[in-house]
């Protein structure tokens, strides 16, 4: 009875920790914190080489075609087919590489694991497959672009378009992947590139707890349950 006691006084006080001093993977904290899901509108951006118009957000151009907007931030009546998006606006690019601004990546510490999550919809004509790539790029102060250190992580995306019509239209799918801060690794971002077209939306980084404090919290959580059940009978 009285290891039993201890036990619950253990498990209670794990629970209590972990509910004070860490969080689930989902509700983790964004640590990208400037326009991460593209609330802050601007204006049209059609134009090559690097571009800072979108806040929070740099654009590489490649495509020269008059008239192609290679990265953008699209308002509520765009793209009215679609569904899934997380607010009114959303993030655009074609044929560009479209990535964090320097001054708005997250801080992170090495060795740790996080965790990338967005919304990503192909925008081409419909059955296309087009990939894009994503990539959790670490860095280690340096504000320059595509200066990425080697252990970030990139994950292809070939999602099939499900584009309705000229309007856009089809659904986001939410894609999440994780990477380990490699050693001299202070800042991260969320890097995009396509050959394609793709609209990306509510993007994340945040770090993934780890095992043993995950175990110690259900371990916890799982005790006080079961006190309170005998404490009722």
């Amino acid at each position: 009875m009285q290891l039993k006691s201890k036990l619950f006084q253990v498990g209670g006080l794990a629970a209590a920790g972990f509910l004070a001093g860490s969080t689930p993977v989902q509700a983790a904290p964004n640590i990208l914190t400037v326009n991460p899901s593209f609330e802050s509108n601007a204006p049209f951006i059609n134009a090559t080489g690097d571009v800072n118009g979108v806040p929070g957000w740099h654009a590489v151009m490649a495509d020269t075609t008059p008239g192609n907007y290679n990265s953008f931030v699209g308002a509520a009546g765009d793209q009215p087919n679609t569904t899934g998006r997380a607010g009114n606006n959303f993030g655009y690019y074609h044929g560009a590489i479209f990535e964090t601004a320097a001054a708005a990546r997250g801080a992170v510490t090495a060795g740790t694991t996080y965790q990338v999550s967005l919304l990503l919809k192909n925008d081409q004509t419909s059955g296309d497959a087009t990939p894009t790539d994503v990539t959790l790029a670490f860095y280690n102060n340096n504000a320059t672009y595509g200066s990425r250190l080697g252990g970030s992580v990139t994950t292809a995306f070939p999602l099939v378009s499900t584009k309705v019509d000229a309007n856009g239209g089809g659904a986001f799918t939410r894609e999440t992947f994780v990477g380990v801060a490699p050693a001299g690794a202070t800042l991260a971002g969320v890097e995009l590139n396509t050959t394609g077209t793709y609209i990306v939306d509510d993007i994340s980084i945040s770090v993934v707890p780890e095992p043993g404090t995950a175990g110690l919290a259900l371990f916890g959580a799982a005790a006080v349950g079961l006190g309170r059940r005998r404490r009722r009978a």
